[in-house]
């Protein structure tokens, strides 16, 4: 049992490590996209930022 639970540790740590770079990934993708959109003038650059899709209601 012991086994199962650090390969299932593990794994949540992993999850939370690739979780962490892709959000910090997301944030530096927006932060230079806009920046250069707003350096260049460049609408479709500096309208990069995504509002929230609507949450679907069941």
């Amino acid at each position: 049992m012991s086994s199962h639970q650090d390969n299932r540790q593990a794994n949540l740590t992993r999850g939370i490590r690739v979780e962490i770079a892709s959000l910090v990934y997301n944030i530096i993708e927006v932060v230079v996209s806009v920046t250069v959109g707003l350096l260049t003038g460049s609408a479709a650059l500096a309208s990069t930022v995504r509002s929230r899709p609507p949450r679907l209601r069941l």
